[in-house]
C-alpha cells in the first residue's frame, strides 16, 4: 500500500493504491472514513488482479478539509478530476455509505464505469421519526438562544446527527449540505450492473434503503450480509472481499 498526492485546486489530497493487479477499481468510502478503516477488507481482497484507487476525500483521514463548504455535486466533481488524473481506465467502482452518494451523481453523467457495487449506499433521504420530526421543527427555536452549546448537541444527537457534532470547520456545513439531498429520483438513471450489499442491522442506511435502491436500479441485485450491521467492510471484510471478487469476475 503505498500513499500518494493529488492535487486539486492547489490543494493536496491523499490517495492510496492498493494492489497490482490489471484491472482497476476506485474505491469512495463512507463520511468520516479513511483508509485504516478498510485495512481488514485489503487483507481479504483480490490484489493480484485488481488495484484499487482509494482516495480519503477533503475533510478525511489526512486529507484536508474542502476550502469551503461543499456540496456532494462538489464532491463529484473532484471524484471526476481524481479519475482523470489517473490517466488510465477505470471500469470498477466500490463505494460505502457517503460514497453511494457520489457515485450516484457519477453514474448519472457520461463514465467508463462497467460495474459497480454499493455497500450500505447513502442517497435515499429517510423519513424522520416523531420525535425526531418534533425536534427538528423546534431546532431553530434553539439556534436563536444565546449560547446554547449544550441544548444544541442534545437536538442533533436526538436527530442522529452526532457526524454533525463532531465535523469541525467547512466540514460542519458540509455535512448539512450533503445529508438535506435527496438522490432517489437520480437513482433510476443508473445503467450499469450495481450490486447491492447490506447489513441486516444497519442503523445508518437502513436495510429498507437498499430494497428501495433494488428497485430503483434495473440491473441490480441484493445481497443481505446477517451479521453485519454500516461499517460491512470493517465487520465481514472476508465476505465482502469474496463477493466483490465474484461479482466483478462475472
Amino acid at each position: 500500500m503505498e500513499q500518494n498526492k493529488f492535487n486539486y485546486e492547489s490543494v493536496n489530497y491523499c490517495y492510496y493504491k492498493v494492489g497490482n493487479g490489471d484491472t482497476s477499481v476506485l474505491v469512495l468510502h463512507g463520511w468520516g472514513s479513511r483508509i485504516e478503516s478498510w485495512q481488514k477488507f485489503f487483507e481479504h481482497a483480490d490484489k493480484e488482479n485488481y488495484t484499487y484507487y482509494f482516495i480519503e476525500m477533503p475533510g478525511f483521514g489526512d486529507s484536508p478539509n474542502p476550502p469551503k463548504a461543499w456540496t456532494v455535486s462538489d464532491y463529484k466533481d473532484f471524484v471526476k478530476t481524481f479519475i482523470k488524473s489517473l490517466q488510465k481506465d477505470i471500469p470498477y467502482l466500490l463505494v460505502h455509505s457517503f460514497g453511494g452518494r457520489i457515485a450516484i451523481k457519477l453514474l448519472n453523467e457520461k463514465h467508463s464505469f462497467s460495474k459497480a457495487i454499493f455497500v450500505g449506499a447513502a442517497g435515499i433521504k429517510p423519513k424522520l421519526a416523531l420525535h425526531k420530526r418534533i425536534v427538528k421543527k423546534l431546532s431553530p427555536f434553539f439556534k436563536m438562544l444565546a449560547k446554547p452549546k449544550v441544548l444544541k448537541k442534545f437536538v442533533y444527537k436526538l436527530l442522529g446527527s452526532t457526524d454533525y457534532i463532531e465535523a469541525e470547520g467547512t466540514l460542519k456545513q458540509t455535512f448539512v449540505n450533503v445529508i438535506e439531498e435527496d438522490l432517489s429520483e437520480l437513482i433510476p438513471n443508473i445503467k450499469i450492473p450495481v450490486k447491492l450489499v447490506w447489513g441486516k442491522h444497519d442503523s445508518y442506511t437502513p436495510l429498507s434503503m437498499g430494497k428501495k435502491m433494488n428497485t430503483l436500479i434495473a440491473d441490480s441485485s441484493l445481497t443481505i450480509i446477517q451479521e453485519a450491521r454500516h461499517g460491512v467492510h470493517m465487520q465481514t471484510p472476508q465476505k465482502l472481499a469474496k463477493i466483490v471478487s465474484e461479482f466483478f469476475n462475472e
